[in-house]
């Protein structure tokens, strides 16, 4: 039962009033920043237009799609937000080729908290991080037929267990010595050997390097409160619930620079799927949510149907 797929059609909705456009970076950011800095524009955009603009950003591209009605693509609002992001439109285009892949991530971005991206992975909760027991989770197609968005779930519960000391094999005497030891103590490679873990929100696979108690010197982020604004405007990550962590991870991806993690961003496993956990409900309260944080979708009405059109 839990790998089943379960179709839902939307009720109509009318997309012919709008229209697509692509927007650029006026000054090209420093190659290594484009990707945040394209997330965070492209978030900041949806919300400051909530459920009246759909976008989708490109770092491949260095780019952001939006779709609005036209009326909005041309409006004082939209101009003046661009203008202070620095972001400048250099096509407007028929909305068509851009709504699935606007549509799909305006749906994931407004849904966080309480629905979190983790990999290909919609998990339920906003502590989910923390969350010790199984999480209801779905996996979510997004497509458009004719009028109608048509939303493919499979769900299921899904444990993502907290790394632990045990996955890295560390002697409890270390362990000890390390909780006991000032701020600044640290254990490498030496202590746990060669080690593979896999980093939110992608799940990419990353090199562990060390584990500390608080942030490097050389890390991007000042202090623990700006790395939360961080992972809360990227990814809708809600870290400010909890305290500081206990440790960091620091990683380092393909033998790049490493990249500092809180504690609960490293996992040793992919979320994996609780066996027989009835879908039914996973999909109804998802539904539920989905409608109640986009209740519009570029400036139309969005609700959906209940019952699944393919099984």
């Amino acid at each position: 039962m839990d790998s089943q797929e379960f179709t839902f059609l939307s009720d109509p909705i009318d997309f012919s009033r709008c229209s697509g456009a692509v927007l650029k970076l006026v000054s090209d950011p420093n190659p290594s920043d484009c990707f945040s800095t394209l997330i965070l524009k492209s978030r900041q955009i949806l919300f400051e237009f909530s459920g009246q603009l759909a976008a989708w950003p490109s770092p491949d591209s260095g780019t952001i799609s939006i779709i609005c009605h036209e009326r909005e693509l041309t409006g004082d609002k939209l101009t003046g937000l661009l203008r202070r992001l620095e972001l400048e439109l250099t096509c407007v285009t028929e909305h068509g080729p851009l709504l699935v892949d606007c549509v799909a991530y305006t749906l994931r971005a407004l849904l966080a908290p309480h629905w979190n991206t983790v990999g290909d992975w919609l998990v339920a909760g906003r502590q989910f991080l923390q969350n010790v027991n199984p999480a209801p989770a779905v996996k979510m197609k997004v497509n458009v037929t004719g009028d109608r968005l048509e939303v493919t779930l499979k769900a299921t519960n899904v444990s993502f267990p907290l790394l632990k000391p045990d996955d890295l094999g560390l002697d409890p005497r270390l362990i000890d010595a390390f909780i006991r030891a000032d701020k600044n103590a640290e254990m490498t490679e030496d202590d746990f050997g060669r080690q593979y873990v896999v980093v939110l929100p992608k799940l990419s696979r990353a090199r562990l390097i060390s584990v500390v108690k608080c942030l490097p010197p050389d890390s991007k982020f000042s202090d623990w409160p700006a790395m939360k604004r961080y992972w809360k405007n990227m990814y809708g990550y809600r870290l400010a619930d909890q305290g500081e962590p206990v440790v960091y991870y620091n990683v380092s991806f393909f033998g790049k620079m490493q990249l500092t993690y809180p504690e609960w961003t490293v996992r040793r496993f992919s979320p994996r799927p609780v066996p027989r956990s009835d879908p039914r409900p996973i999909c109804e309260q998802f539904l539920k949510d989905l409608v109640r944080l986009n209740k519009t979708i570029c400036g139309e009405r969005f609700s959906m149907q209940k019952v699944p059109v393919v099984r």
